[in-house]
């Protein structure tokens, strides 16, 4: 076995007659492997628009934003793309007809009708659920970004909606 690096305190121990090298101490030392984190990307979406931006490229989208009782549902993927979500961090449960997103120490969970989500297990009220419209997941943005920690920005005026993932 060979330890080495500054955590290490080496010394001479003398064996048959030679000195040799070997570790008396070690220094405890933390290890960590941290998961990518994701710089703070800006995603822009327009109510009706059929293309969004994000970080500076326009990409089409399948369904455009839409406004429902005064809220804003974008459809599940663009809306945990905005947020830091990653593809292999989205759940869908058919049987349920519930979303899971992952991201981090959070764990979000949407049942498509149901006016609350589940953030780590608390129940949080909703003003409009997730709905399924067109054959998409439409999800309320404001709630979902909040949950995972990302930032909602609104502009009635360009009717626009800017998320920037923290």
């Amino acid at each position: 076995l060979r330890v080495g690096g500054s955590a290490v305190d080496m010394v001479d121990i003398p064996i048959a007659g030679r000195a040799a090298k070997a570790a008396t101490t070690i220094a405890p030392a933390t290890t960590v492997t941290p998961a990518p984190v994701e710089t703070k990307v800006t995603t822009v979406f327009t109510v009706g628009a059929l293309s969004f931006v994000r970080a500076g490229v326009t990409t089409p989208i399948i369904s455009a934003p839409t406004i429902v009782a005064g809220r804003t549902l974008l459809p599940l993927r663009y809306a945990a793309l905005a947020v830091g979500v990653s593809a292999d961090d989205i759940l869908w449960d058919a049987t349920r007809r519930t979303v899971t997103l992952l991201r981090g120490d959070r764990v979000v969970q949407l049942r498509i009708g149901d006016k609350f989500m589940t953030i780590n297990g608390v129940v949080v009220p909703l003003d409009v659920p997730a709905a399924i419209s067109g054959g998409r997941t439409i999800l309320p943005i404001r709630a979902v970004a909040l949950a995972l920690r990302a930032r909602v920005d609104w502009n009635a005026t360009a009717r626009t909606i800017t998320v920037t993932a923290q």
